[in-house]
């Protein structure tokens, strides 16, 4: 016995109940197999399956079908429209809450775990194409706006559930913290954060402690930090003479950071000590030519002239 010998007369069957026919191929494919398929590959079935009791279909159009199914199965079934004007729009089930890319991924047989190694990849390549700030940067390019990886700003805020890109000020900085994890280079906002934190509080351990949850820099690379940031400042002072006059009155000041390390009080413990000689300006011009000078090159104190 053939197949169409199998199915009721034709007589016996009505427009309706052969739709059903096809609505119960939908379920099956569709929402049994999880199956992604074009408007046009269903209408090519309910073209065969109606056109079997003598129904006429060449006058119907994929927009038919859409309707149809969109009426069967309400918000069950979705319709993902295609950027090419020439392809008509992928069917897939959304009665889990499921999305056009998760039947995708179904139906092309790609696992969870080969999905992200897929997006890691892309979201690496990404963070690798952005320029961070130099190491170690100068005070006014941290002032400068961050550059951030787009697609992981995009992801997170995905994650929230938002449609659009999130641009709060939690969301960008982890964005940033993320950025320096993928690449193991510090990030303005690191730096910033880290930074702020030992201004704050002066304290080894809790740099130390966000240093290893991956939220900033080390200790010994703030210290790095302040010691060019000081040497960046003496280039920039137009009034610090280039060399001591030697046998003019001066004022030398000695003046100790004094702080623990291991607590918050700020007391008890000399970090460092910043030594600054002062000399009157226009005595030092007034006598250029009959004074001599002690220059940093030869002398006992080769910094000094750097220290004012």
């Amino acid at each position: 016995m053939s197949e169409d010998d199998k199915l009721p007369h034709m007589h016996n069957v009505t427009l309706r109940e052969a739709q059903t026919i096809f609505f119960d191929n939908i379920r099956t494919v569709i929402f049994d197999e999880h199956e992604l398929r074009s408007l046009q590959s269903l209408l090519r079935d309910y073209s065969s399956i109606v056109s079997r009791y003598g129904f006429p279909t060449s006058g119907v159009k994929s927009s038919y079908i859409k309707d149809i199914l969109t009426r069967e199965f309400k918000d069950k079934i979705g319709f993902h429209s295609r950027p090419q004007r020439n392809q008509s729009d992928l069917v897939y089930d959304t009665s889990g809450s499921g999305s056009y890319v998760e039947a995708a991924i179904s139906s092309i047989g790609v696992s969870s775990e080969q999905l992200v190694q897929n997006v890691a990849a892309r979201l690496r390549d990404d963070v690798k194409s952005i320029k961070l700030v130099p190491w170690p940067p100068r005070v006014e390019e941290l002032e400068e706006e961050e550059e951030l990886p787009p697609l992981v700003l995009q992801l997170l805020s995905a994650l929230q559930g938002k449609h659009g890109v999130d641009l709060s000020p939690s969301t960008l900085s982890l964005t940033s913290l993320i950025t320096q994890y993928i690449i193991k280079r510090p990030t303005t906002t690191a730096i910033n954060a880290t930074v702020t934190l030992h201004g704050l509080t002066r304290s080894k351990e809790l740099v130390d402690s966000y240093y290893k949850l991956g939220m900033g820099i080390s200790y010994p690379n703030v210290l790095l930090l302040r010691d060019v940031w000081t040497m960046h400042d003496l280039e920039r002072c137009s009034v610090c003479p280039a060399e001591i006059a030697e046998g003019e009155p001066s004022i030398s000041i000695i003046d100790n950071d004094d702080f623990r390390n291991d607590t918050l009080t700020g007391g008890g413990t000399s970090h460092r000590c910043n030594w600054m000689f002062l000399q009157r300006e226009e005595r030092l011009v007034h006598k250029h030519e009959q004074t001599p000078r002690m220059s940093n090159r030869g002398s006992n104190m080769p910094r000094l002239s750097r220290t004012c």
